[in-house]
């Protein structure tokens, strides 16, 4: 099994502060609708959400933040429902997993439409893809694919499916870097391009490469 969810109990606290998070999450939803990445302000999520300045920054450090969890958490709402009724990640091989995993990724950019995806294309978007040395889990879009991917490819070192010196969190990496430029080039073509079928032959060609081959 792949670790994706958990749960836990909320404080009093923790429960009002994570109203506020939503009503600010949910404030884009409306703003998307309407402006571009760019022209979207900090001012007009706040007056949007009804939530003051500073308690947008006790809970953002900025605008950036906001919206690149904004699209990591509606990609996790997504992933939990795929991964429920449409896959079941335990039929597959790790490879096969990986593969799915970002495909779903995919599926979920052509559900939401290419004009909402392409309007976070900003170069002032770091959460897109951030360096590999910040923390990739709570800024990145792509980090549930990311650290799912880490773990399968420890499984399959651990079982010695792959190769004994692969790096998994660079491969993971470059795995992201890979879907990131996929999703720019379907935003360019505007949805036109095979999303789907990038990621299952390159993917899987890498993949390939890492497998502990007999010898």
């Amino acid at each position: 099994m792949i670790t994706i969810y958990s749960k836990s109990i909320l404080s009093r606290q923790q429960v009002k502060s994570n109203e506020t998070r939503q009503k600010l999450l949910k404030a884009v939803d409306k703003l998307m609708k309407q402006y571009t990445y760019d022209s979207i302000t900090v001012r007009n999520i706040c007056d949007i959400s009804n939530v003051s300045i500073g308690s947008f920054y006790h809970h953002f450090q900025t605008k950036e933040n906001l919206l690149s969890i904004y699209l990591a958490e509606r990609y996790f709402e997504f992933s939990k429902e795929y991964f429920t009724k449409e896959k079941n990640l335990d039929e597959y091989d790790h490879i096969e997993k990986i593969i799915e995993i970002f495909k779903s990724i995919a599926v979920h950019c052509r559900i939401r439409g290419y004009e909402f995806v392409a309007s976070f294309q900003s170069t002032k978007n770091k959460g897109l893809l951030p360096s590999p040395k910040e923390d990739y889990m709570n800024t990145a879009v792509f980090s549930l694919a990311f650290h799912q991917s880490v773990e399968i490819l420890n499984q399959g070192k651990q079982e010695k499916i792959l190769i004994e010196d692969v790096d998994t969190t660079k491969v993971s990496y470059d795995l992201c870097i890979l879907c990131h430029g996929f999703l720019y080039n379907w935003c360019v073509s505007e949805g036109e391009l095979d999303f789907e079928g990038l990621i299952d032959r390159v993917f899987r060609a890498y993949l390939n490469s890492l497998l502990n081959k007999p010898h």
